[in-house]
């Protein structure tokens, strides 16, 4: 089974992110050094949500998709059409590397030391529980996940909702419709955008606001992931929260599976890749 077992935070300012995030959702941070290269790491209890890490171009989060061998899966991304950002490393969680697919939204590949107990748990509140990819390209976003990690795609209320051993994972939607909110996500180029589990939406957004936070979408009913909306924190990271975020695939079958060969090569834009490189550098 391929899911996201975590996230990670790319920000400028980790101590402003780490107090929005810890005052909104209750987080507990660790600052750790590995292999010369400090972060805070994340967690809410027991269950390890992630880390923040120092990033000087930009803020986003990305996600980490378990997978069973970190390296054949980067072999595996350059030939459908991806790309390494950053090359295999091993660390205390486990082995990654930082891939973009061929729409340019960035991940990361993870191969967990251990498998934590909680990870077949039903997300708590205030802790990820959905993805959805904000791109350009539908048809090649889907056909790659579906090659790449042996998830199923499927339509759900005309989205594409991906899964793995028929367990919803997460959801690709058209950058240019309103289908993340109210409104279109602004972003220099597709991007994974991950929603948190709440108790109340409308109190999320009073909270986020009062923490430095911006509405990026106002609070809508999702036909697909329930009551949602979309923030920026503090150093600009978008991130969903929702209150439902259950996601039922229909008892039918499973969109028809693309041939690898019909996915477009998208060439990276050059300038993101090399900073996220750039701090592939700092970190050996």
């Amino acid at each position: 089974m391929s899911s996201v077992i975590r996230h990670d935070l790319m920000c400028a300012d980790p101590e402003v992110a780490y107090r929005f995030y810890a005052e909104l959702f209750g987080w507990q941070g660790l600052d750790v050094k590995i292999k010369g290269f400090e972060m805070k790491r994340l967690t809410l209890g027991e269950r390890v949500v992630g880390a923040i890490v120092p990033f000087d171009q930009g803020a986003s989060w990305i996600p980490y998709m378990q997978v069973a061998d970190v390296g054949a899966c980067c072999h595996r991304v350059t030939e459908l059409g991806g790309d390494i950002c950053i090359d295999p490393v091993s660390g205390p969680p486990g082995r990654y590397a930082v891939v973009n697919d061929p729409t340019e939204a960035v991940f990361s590949p993870f191969e967990p030391r251990t498998v934590p107990a909680w990870a077949a748990d039903a997300p708590p509140d205030n802790a990820f529980a959905w993805d959805q990819l904000i791109t350009t390209d539908v048809d090649a976003a889907r056909a790659f996940y579906v090659e790449l990690l042996g998830w199923t795609a499927h339509q759900v209320e005309g989205r594409s909702v991906l899964a793995s051993d028929e367990l919803p994972v997460a959801s690709i939607a058209v950058d240019q419709l309103r289908t993340a909110g109210a409104r279109r996500v602004d972003r220099e180029a597709p991007a994974w955008l991950p929603f948190i589990k709440v108790d109340e939406v409308d109190r999320v957004v009073r909270a986020a606001l009062a923490l430095g936070g911006s509405l990026e979408t106002e609070v809508d009913d999702d036909a697909v992931l329930g009551p949602i909306a979309v923030l920026r924190d503090p150093t600009g990271a978008v991130v969903g929260v929702g209150e439902s975020l259950v996601v039922r695939i229909p008892a039918s079958q499973p969109e028809k599976r693309k041939r690898a060969s019909s996915i477009p090569i998208t060439m990276p834009r050059a300038s993101r890749l090399a900073n996220i490189r750039a701090v592939a550098t700092r970190r050996r």
